[in-house]
């Protein structure tokens, strides 16, 4: 609320300073209207006076009704009961030309009503309330809420004139209206009367049992005023807990006081400071004329640096661009070189295992065949014995060809990528370069060198870039570098680091993150960073199957 005040007070000056007395006494009504909810009444007071004085030559006759009703809650506040009545009469009379003149009639007679009942002149209140009944044998239909307002006043005038054959029933009844209505301020207060009734007539069962109701419901609409009614009552009905009740009153009311006084403090420093403020625009609005030519003069020194920076970007952009299509040409042929290595060992590793079968298995079984051409023939003890030692010689050539054939199965499945090859190497420099510690696994599963040139130039450049990274500012011991084939449509590429991490923020990135993000982009792929402090960082590119170019080894 101290807010809302702050800027109606803040519209009121402007306003005023433009001569529009309507709005500025709306401004005022709404000023006064805060200032009555937290119980600042003479603050209220004095500015809903001001309204009126501003909105009566206006003849703005809805507002006026307003003002004079707020005016009479004011003085009830104040304890002013003649004013308050002298008030609520006023507001009747503006009420008069509005099209709802019957329903604030109503409203401003029940209010009247309340304050005869604070005067304790019970018989002018019944006399008030009944005529809103008789006046209006509708109102239970067309207007049940203010129909079990008026009736519940009633029954109050009445049950305090000792004429209690219906209070019951009455009190049950708004009780049922507002339960329909689902009001629930109008619970609470029909419980408290219902408490309040038994207790006079010493039905403590039913009075506790609508005091806890009461409270309940209160509780739930945040009516401080009738919670503060309710503890005192049920202070007096729980004797049990009477003590905790009247805590709770006191701690509540002291509450509200210090915040009440809070506000009223602040309306008060807002007063203040608005006057302060319109007098500060005042001497800016001369200094505004002097601050826009300046103004002008900064723009357009801006605009130049502008487009002198921007074509500076440009012609970078360009430079960046060409030193990256000479970096990818160096790379294809460093990869190039490599595969006519590789192809070369796979040459050499043939020719010897040719040789070993040529000149030591097929020479031993010729030796072997010979010899038991030879024995078939005879049957004496003797060939019976070479033949043993023959089998034995077959037995060592089979275990010969079984040791040269896991030769070739493991020099056929564990492949000798150049790709791999060119990694592994970078890993290996780094080690000796930076002394980290590194492991390496990829899927054996994917021919390496079956890769498009473009999907090995930029992977190859965005691990490059990961592990500098992970060099120059993680401060790691242990690097882990995985190439992973998820559910046979994409690969995952992880570098994970044991590093000090860092804080990822959003903004501007640098060019080594910028060069990431336009390699993967090339191949249709994403990268995602994770780190924080003291957690290390881990480096993921995810790549789609359909940018890889695969073949998949036939085995």
């Amino acid at each position: 609320m101290d807010s809302s005040y702050y800027h109606y007070a803040k519209a009121q000056k402007i306003y005023d300073g433009m001569g529009n007395d309507f709005y500025s006494g709306r401004m005022l009504y709404n000023m006064g209207f805060i200032q009555g909810r937290v119980k600042d009444y003479t603050g209220a007071e004095i500015n809903l006076i001001k309204a009126i004085e501003l909105l009566k030559p206006l003849k703005k006759n809805k507002q006026l009704h307003m003002c004079y009703n707020w005016l009479g809650m004011i003085s009830a506040g104040l304890k002013e009961y003649d004013n308050s009545i002298r008030y609520y009469n006023k507001a009747l009379d503006y009420a008069k030309s509005l099209p709802n003149y019957r329903t604030k009639q109503i409203q401003a007679q029940n209010n009247i009503g309340s304050i005869y009942l604070r005067l304790e002149e019970y018989d002018r209140a019944e006399r008030l309330f009944e005529d809103i009944l008789n006046s209006n044998k509708n109102l239970k239909i067309e207007d049940p809420r203010r129909y079990s307002i008026t009736l519940i006043n009633l029954t109050q005038a009445r049950y305090m004139l000792e004429k209690n054959d219906k209070a019951e029933e009455n009190l049950r009844e708004t009780l049922k209206i507002r339960t329909e209505l689902e009001d629930s301020r109008g619970i609470a207060s029909s419980n408290f009367h219902l408490a309040e009734f038994y207790l006079r007539q010493k039905d403590t069962v039913k009075a506790l049992h609508h005091g806890i109701l009461a409270k309940k419901v209160t509780k739930q609409s945040n009516d401080n005023q009738r919670m503060l009614e309710t503890l005192l009552l049920l202070g007096v009905v729980d004797s049990e807990n009477g003590v905790q009740h009247t805590l709770e009153y006191i701690a509540l009311n002291d509450s509200l006081q210090q915040e009440e006084r809070k506000t009223r403090n602040k309306f008060a420093r807002i007063r203040f400071e608005t006057n302060e403020t319109i007098e500060q625009n005042r001497l800016l609005a001369q200094q505004k004329r002097l601050w826009i030519g300046i103004a002008v003069v900064v723009v357009l020194l801006a605009l130049a640096a502008f487009l002198f920076f921007d074509q500076r970007a440009k012609n970078q952009k360009l430079r960046f661009q060409k030193e990256q299509q000479e970096n990818n040409e160096k790379i294809f042929n460093l990869l190039s070189d490599q595969s006519q290595k590789v192809e070369e060992g796979k040459k050499i590793a043939q020719k010897r295992i040719s040789e070993e079968l040529h000149d030591g298995v097929q020479g031993r079984l010729q030796g072997v065949r010979m010899l038991l051409l030879g024995l078939n023939k005879r049957t004496t003890p003797e060939a019976i014995d070479q033949r043993s030692e023959a089998i034995k010689e077959l037995q060592d050539i089979q275990e010969e060809v079984r040791a040269i054939s896991h030769e070739l199965s493991h020099a056929a499945y564990q492949k000798i990528h150049n790709f791999i090859k060119t990694i592994e190497d970078l890993l290996a420099n780094v080690k000796e370069s930076a002394k980290l510690d590194y492991s390496f696994e990829y899927d054996d599963s994917l021919q390496w060198d079956n890769l498009g040139s473009a999907v090995k130039v930029n992977l190859y450049r965005m691990v490059q870039e990961s592990i500098q990274n992970c060099v120059k500012h993680a401060a790691a011991n242990q690097l882990k570098l995985v190439f992973h084939l998820e559910k046979e449509t994409l690969l995952r590429v992880s570098l994970i680091d044991d590093g000090k991490g860092f804080t990822i923020k959003k903004g501007r990135k640098g060019i080594g993150m910028r060069n990431i993000a336009s390699r993967i982009a090339k191949i249709n792929g994403e990268f995602d960073i994770e780190s924080a402090p003291g957690k290390g960082t881990t480096v993921t590119f995810l790549i789609p199957i359909a940018s890889l170019q695969l073949v998949q080894n036939q085995i």
